[in-house]
């Protein structure tokens, strides 16, 4: 087995771990599109809480609560559900409809123009929710299509290319045409190379795009448009801006060994370096990524070595004010967390992915397993343990909260104080609004979910939409999706 493998291995353990469900979110569709009516105000009757029978009853804050439905959309029976997406903002869903062998996206309930097939993967929003792309095919060539509006066609769209910048408002991805390859960045079409890369980026600030391409053999980022020094190959899929846009960082092979980039000086060869595990802290001044050299795996800050490890999982965390640095390790069968080069207690499972510093930077928490329990660890003290631990969370004023679940009993811990009980919580809903005074989270109850404020249930829905987030949209008000039979609604709350 290659140490690259055990990198692959472990991230996947990872993901695993977050998928093992506390509960769990479903969409149901059904008839034909309809009109989509006027947003209508929908009376909520007086919370309740649910309670699981031979649960002592929890005391729940009083809460002024009032809520508005928009009807957004009625599923299409050829809507194929597997390729819904939703806007990071929540209030946009699109996804694919089949007719025969051809296919269109529907979004928000308007269909578009069928095409011979539709990438799936390739359906994406905009960060801002206004702009939609995807590609498109037809007969036996390509061409993106934003916002309904068709692009050239080409021998192959680069489908793992396909970008909106940060700021919405420009588009890239790399084309494969007569044998030949470039990039499209804004419409505009770009050198032309032997091959493009499968990755592409736009710095944070969308004002630079990078992307790798092959000539004679040799393999070179380009970044701004300009050809970066050439090796046997580069990992664009790995490449990286910092967050001020400024520095730059991706990975090379040199011979048998991998070299991380860093603002164009190769820091020192590696057997290999952890896919994923280039990072940035946020001020953009350290800079970290995860290795293999003789059989042993370590952390790399700032071309500084950390101590070798049996293994070190792809997921490294850096605080908030740069400073401090974790990761999970592994010391032969069983797994530590090490938070500023100091080990703590080891344990029979990994971290699952949950680890999380305050905002402030002085406190982290962490989720391990021990045996058939899962526990959270706050500054290195023990919490109680559960069957299950997901979304652990810090508040905007410093409160630590995340999802537990005991037997047939799910609840929100909050500063170790566990919550009213539920059937089940929507793993990863959990969220604070802004200043930390509300709590929010996806909630299910007697077969049917809803949205819990401070952990007093609102209106049932047969369902939270899949891939829909709850959205704080100031101090007292926020949204979400939901659904009844094939019908979809933008909810907006707003609490006293």
């Amino acid at each position: 087995m290659t140490y690259r493998k055990l990198f692959v291995i472990v991230a996947i353990l990872d993901i695993l771990g977050v998928l093992i469900g506390i509960g769990t979110l479903w969409l149901v569709f059904g008839e034909q599109p309809a009109p989509v009516p006027a947003p209508t105000a929908v009376a909520v009757a007086t919370p309740t809480v649910a309670v699981i029978p031979g649960t002592p009853a929890p005391t729940v804050p009083a809460l002024e609560r009032s809520s508005r439905e928009t009807s957004l959309l009625q599923f299409d029976t050829r809507a194929l559900t597997e390729t819904l997406i939703v806007s990071a903002d929540s209030r946009h869903i699109a996804y694919l409809v089949k007719d025969g062998e051809r296919r269109a996206v529907a979004s928000d309930g308007t269909l578009g123009t069928f095409y011979d097939d539709i990438m799936p993967g390739t359906l994406q929003f905009s960060a801002d929710g206004t702009r939609l792309a995807y590609v498109a095919r037809s007969g036996d060539r390509q061409r993106v299509v934003v916002n309904g509006q068709e692009g050239k066609l080409y021998d192959t769209v680069i489908t793992t290319t396909l970008r909106f910048s940060p700021d919405s408002r420009r588009v890239a991805y790399g084309v494969r045409n007569d044998s030949k390859g470039f990039a499209v960045v804004d419409g505009a079409e770009g050198k032309i190379y032997e091959g493009i890369g499968s990755g592409l980026l736009f710095s944070p600030d969308s004002k630079r795009v990078a992307y790798s391409g092959q000539s004679a053999g040799r393999a070179f980022m380009v970044v701004d448009g300009q050809e970066l020094k050439a090796y046997d190959n580069v990992l664009a899929g790995e490449a990286r801006f910092s967050p001020n846009s400024q520095r730059f960082a991706y990975v090379a092979l040199i011979g048998n060994t991998q070299a991380a980039v860093l603002d164009g000086k190769e820091q020192r060869p590696f057997t290999f370096i952890g896919a994923g595990t280039l990072q940035f802290s946020a001020d953009s001044a350290h800079f970290v990524y995860g290795a293999v050299a003789s059989g042993r795996q370590f952390v790399v800050r700032d071309g500084e070595e950390s101590k070798t490890y049996d293994g070190i999982s792809s997921a490294l965390f850096i605080s908030p004010d740069g400073k401090r640095l974790a990761h999970a390790a592994r010391i032969e069968q069983n797994w530590t967390m090490v938070v500023d080069a100091r080990e703590g207690a080891l344990y029979s499972g990994s971290i699952r992915g949950e680890f999380a510093f305050s905002p402030d930077s002085k406190h982290h928490a962490y989720g391990m397993q021990s045996g058939a329990q899962r526990l959270v660890i706050v500054d290195e003290r023990e919490g109680k343990r559960y069957d299950d631990i997901a979304n652990i969370t810090y508040a905007p004023d410093g409160r630590l909260a995340y999802i537990a679940r005991q037997g047939t009993r799910s609840f929100v811990v909050i500063d170790d104080q566990e919550g009213p009980v539920f059937e089940a919580l929507g793993e990863y809903t959990l969220v604070f609004s802004p200043g930390g005074r509300h709590v929010a989270y996806g909630a299910r109850s007697g077969g049917r979910w809803s949205v819990a404020i401070d952990g007093v249930a609102g209106k049932a829905y047969d369902a939270l939409v899949r891939g829909s987030r709850i959205v704080f949209d100031g101090p007292d008000s926020l949204h979400y999706l939901a659904s009844n039979g094939n019908s979809v609604f933008r909810v907006e709350e707003t609490v006293k």
